[in-house]
């Protein structure tokens, strides 16, 4: 069996803007911290369930921390960095664009200009497949040039509209 050569690809870190899921998680951790706050200064620091509280919207601020991912190239390595603020990069992973499997896009239109928001990725590593979501924000002039770098690396690229 014949491995497929790698060609390089651009490093496009500052190109992708990356932003937080859009899930409850995050608005859970809000919500508990507001709440937390007003019953601190309702019934002084001495009430216990403000405490439980700002507990329960740190769990929730690491569900949202475990969740974020941010992927981009360097070459002939895709790098998997996972984590936002508290957890940031304990779990980074380099891997050659070779292991990388499919990329799908999600792909809309606003006032007629085409947007992607992000990504699905599915990539072999260490005996395993992994599959991870990326919430960014990409033009299309710089994802059309990263279409081709993956196509070109014998990567199953999809575009979902």
């Amino acid at each position: 069996m014949k491995l497929n050569i790698s060609k390089d690809i651009k490093e496009n870190r500052t190109l992708l803007k990356y932003v937080l899921p859009n899930s409850g998680a995050i608005y859970a951790a809000l919500l508990f911290v507001i709440f937390g706050c007003f019953s601190l200064l309702g019934d002084g620091y001495k009430h216990p369930p403000a405490y439980i509280l700002f507990i329960l919207a740190g769990l929730c601020w690491l569900h949202l921390e475990r969740k974020y991912t941010r992927a981009y190239f360097k070459g002939k390595d895709l790098i998997i960095e996972k984590g936002f603020f508290l957890t940031k990069n304990p779990h980074s992973k380099t891997l050659p664009i070779s292991q990388l499997i499919s990329f799908y896009a999600n792909y809309y239109e606003l006032d007629n200009t085409p947007k992607i928001d992000g990504c699905n990725i599915v990539f072999y590593y260490e005996g395993d497949f992994y599959e991870e979501n990326l919430y960014f924000e990409f033009t299309q002039p710089h994802f059309d040039e990263l279409c081709d770098a993956l196509i070109a690396n014998y990567v199953h690229v999809h575009i979902v509209r």
